[in-house]
């Protein structure tokens, strides 16, 4: 049963996957508008707004997909000098990441709400109902929750490839 749950959870971790990697196009394209308007003279008064929801928006929906992947922020300190124990450090790091993604979730939720009954605009000229871009929060506060969940069943724990920051 939780199996078959975990492999549902995938399934939708990977739309999730394909969503930010769209959300990642789409970003460029109004700040790309916008540095051809300002060469021509005719800069953009929504583009700064846009880009800056569609960053928040792609963190989000990126971050369990990086979790799932080891492609996130990790100590190795303790788990080097005591490898037999990895994977009850691994236990641990889900139980933080699932607690985080419900607080998340729960919180980001509560402001999403608030700002959508409250009828919350940014104080720009685009006037976003600020529900909108909020909306990123409790989405990506469930899908971190749900991975932490997935990866806590499954055997075999994601490794991240290890990139050297400077040539050796």
């Amino acid at each position: 049963m939780i199996r078959r749950v975990a492999d549902a959870w995938l399934r939708v971790a990977e739309w999730l996957a394909l969503a930010s990697a769209v959300v990642l196009i789409a970003l460029s394209l109004p700040i790309a508008y916008d540095v051809v308007g300002r060469k021509l003279s005719h800069p953009t008064s929504w583009a700064f707004d846009v880009s800056l929801y569609l960053m928040v928006t792609l963190v989000y929906l990126a971050t369990a997909h990086a979790i799932r992947t080891g492609n996130h922020f990790r100590v190795h300190i303790v788990m080097d000098r005591f490898p037999r124990f990895r994977r009850w450090f691994d236990l641990f790091d889900y139980l933080c990441i699932f607690i985080f993604g419900v607080l998340l979730a729960v919180a980001g939720g509560g402001l999403a709400w608030t700002s959508f009954t409250t009828h919350l605009t940014s104080t720009t000229l685009l006037a976003t109902p600020m529900f909108l871009p909020q909306l990123a929060l409790p989405i990506g506060g469930i899908a971190l929750a749900l991975e932490a969940i997935a990866l806590a069943f499954d055997p075999k724990p994601p490794e991240a490839t290890i990139v050297p920051v400077l040539p050796e």
